[in-house]
């Protein structure tokens, strides 16, 4: 082989290793750029509530960056294809001090003397023997490179995993997606606030909730009752990447929103009303036809005692009018009619147990009672008792002895003459 052949052998084996330098420096490069520009875009893109002009803004720093890099890796690739590479060459290969620029230039003018051509070959054929393309492109040019995009790829690749402020920015900068938690919050302008407006009955407990967008931030609740000051506490954070406070025993109106940061929700409004307070309870008793008894009414009293199959009709007057009037007899609730301030029901006795009367309140059912007993009294034989003449008693075959008679049991009570 001469010198020639063996020096455009060298050359080109040089070549092939410099294109795979510059392939693993572009995307060293590339990897770089796309894992800050995401990062700061991320975090940019969380302060500013997830809007779609920070993200627009976001994504057009990315095509920047991806145009950034390959317009470097084209003027470099350029570079190599120029005069079959002379000058990259001639930087990766110093120690040639300008022969392989020159055989290059030669070579390429018609009627250059080949002997000539063979001598700057030969020369610069036993610099490159003497100093191998390992040493002048060492293996580290390639690798530590390809380390670095390995590793920046890597992380971009986990930022769209993980939570926090960064990983929402980074998913909804490259997909456009944002969990639900932030979806929530970014659509009510950064702060998510439950219950928002309400009524509540008074001394009732009121927990508040909030989402706020971007990760975890320390959230404050802010509170003004009546014509008072604004109050201020810091909410509780949760698991799920929300925050809770409960206002304990409501008694008065208030406004209160939520901060977090430079965000701030909308105010809202917290009415307190009473509910309504019963007035009178009536129980009617109409008991089985097979016990004889007639019809009873209980006035004030809640209890029932009767026997099994004993219907007990209810009439409740209360001084407002009942929004969804209930009777909860042993856990299980069923309405109740109204009509103005008077709400009527009934119910079987059938077994031991208790009843309340309750209303509806906003998805809350309170009672406005206490529970009142169901007794199931059992039905026994009644007792007699001769009243008179009470002891023996000799008369006459014509003389009329007048007898008395009291007959009892649980709910009758008959004297006989």
């Amino acid at each position: 082989m001469s010198s020639r052949e063996q020096l455009d052998s060298y050359l080109q084996r040089a070549r092939a290793r410099l294109k795979l330098v510059l392939l693993s420096q572009g995307a060293a490069l590339l990897a770089g750029l796309l894992l800050g520009v995401t990062v700061l875009a991320a975090l940019w893109i969380s302060r500013a509530v997830f809007s779609d002009a920070a993200a627009g803004i976001g994504r057009a720093l990315l095509a920047a960056a991806l145009l950034g890099a390959a317009a470097y890796a084209f003027l470099r690739w350029r570079a190599l294809q120029r005069n079959d590479g002379a000058d990259e060459l001639e930087r990766a290969l110093p120690a040639q001090s300008g022969r392989i620029h020159t055989y290059l230039q030669e070579s390429r003018k018609p009627g250059e003397a080949p002997f000539l051509l063979e001598l700057l070959a030969d020369d610069a054929a036993r610099i490159a023997e003497a100093e191998p393309l390992s040493q002048s492109i060492p293996a580290k040019r390639l690798l530590v490179p390809g380390a670095v995009a390995g590793v920046a790829f890597a992380a971009l690749v986990s930022l769209l995993f993980i939570g926090g402020s960064v990983g929402d920015g980074a998913r909804h900068l490259w997909m456009g997606k944002l969990p639900p938690a932030s979806r929530i919050a970014v659509a009510a302008g950064g702060i998510a606030v439950r219950p928002g407006d309400i009524s509540v009955r008074r001394n009732q407990d009121l927990p508040i909730s909030a989402l706020v967008a971007g990760g975890p931030r320390e959230a404050q609740l802010h509170v003004k009752f009546g014509d008072g000051d604004w109050e201020t506490a810091p909410m509780v954070a949760e698991k799920d990447g929300g925050y809770s406070f409960t206002l304990f025993a409501v008694r008065d109106g208030a406004r209160y929103y939520v901060s977090a940061g430079s965000l701030k929700s909308r105010e809202h409004k917290i009415d307190v009303v009473d509910l309504p307070r019963i007035e009178s309870l009536r129980l009617t008793y109409r008991y089985p036809s097979w016990t004889g008894l007639s019809q009873q009414v209980q006035e004030g009293a809640g209890d029932i005692r009767a026997v099994a199959g004993t219907q007990v009709a209810l009439e409740v007057r209360t001084d407002k009018p009942l929004t969804t009037p209930l009777i909860i007899v042993n856990g299980a609730s069923a309405a109740l009619s109204q009509t103005n301030l008077t709400s009527a029901g009934s119910l079987t006795v059938k077994q031991q147990g208790h009843y309340r009367i309750a209303t509806r309140f906003g998805d809350e059912i309170v009672p406005l009672t206490d529970d009142y007993l169901i007794d199931v009294v059992p039905d026994e034989k009644p007792s007699v008792q001769i009243l008179r003449p009470g002891r023996d008693y000799r008369a006459t075959n014509v003389e009329e002895v007048p007898v008395g008679i009291k007959a009892q049991d649980d709910f009758r009570l008959e004297a006989l003459e």
